[in-house]
């Protein structure tokens, strides 16, 4: 009897073994940055960073919508269109606030504070006519340990705030500092801006897409 030759038209693929199809990136690496994050979103999310670091571009601490997809329901998201500002394009931490209005006395003296790791948020009433930071409070926050700024106001010295190794987001800039007036504020105090608020120890999430606040630390 004729012995039989091999089978065409059919192949076995082992099993376990994905083939890749174009314009995919399956990367062997370690498990997703939170927990409830799909099979899909961490491979998904590990063929973004390996993009980037292909690229040469710095690897953000975070992903804001990783986490909103894992943390829907715990995290609120700031709906503003906020700019960024700084060579680090993420950061996160407990945050602690200021309530003022065209006046940046306040932000210049928690600059001047230890940070120990927290983000600051300033509720600045949204004006776009006084800037609340420059380069000087930029510059002393990012020494005195500050993870970031937000900022629901305008800063201004831009150029050389993007020359510093810190984040700021704030909504726009301008050429105005405040007056010589102390027009007061308040610290540590729950602020509300772009249908969230921030409660002194909530945890802020921030990064070019969006600020996210939680009113715990997020397993990432």
């Amino acid at each position: 009897m004729p012995g039989r030759g091999p089978r065409r038209g059919r192949v076995r693929r082992r099993r376990g073994r994905h083939r890749a199809r174009p314009g995919r990136c399956p990367i062997p690496g370690r498990p997703g940055p939170g927990r409830g994050l799909d099979r899909t979103r961490r491979k998904r999310r590990r063929c973004r960073l390996r993009g980037l670091i292909e690229s040469g571009r710095t690897l953000p601490d975070i992903v804001t919508p990783d986490i909103y997809d894992a943390y829907a329901d715990q995290v609120g998201v700031v709906e503003l269109q906020f700019r960024g500002f700084g060579k680090r394009r993420s950061f996160h931490g407990p945050c602690s606030t200021i309530k003022c209005f065209e006046d940046h006395r306040l932000v210049r003296a928690a600059s001047q504070s230890p940070g120990g790791g927290r983000v600051l948020v300033v509720d600045a009433g949204g004006s776009m006519r006084v800037a609340m930071m420059g380069d000087v409070l930029a510059s002393n926050c990012m020494n005195n340990g500050w993870a970031g700024v937000v900022i629901f106001g305008v800063v201004r010295d831009t150029p050389q705030i993007d020359a510093l190794d810190f984040g700021v987001k704030a909504l726009g800039t301008t050429a105005r500092r405040s007056g010589p007036e102390d027009l007061g504020g308040r610290v540590d105090l729950p602020v509300s801006f772009g249908g969230v608020t921030f409660r002194p120890g909530d945890w802020v999430y921030a990064d070019a897409d969006a600020v996210l606040v939680s009113r715990s630390e997020l397993a990432l």
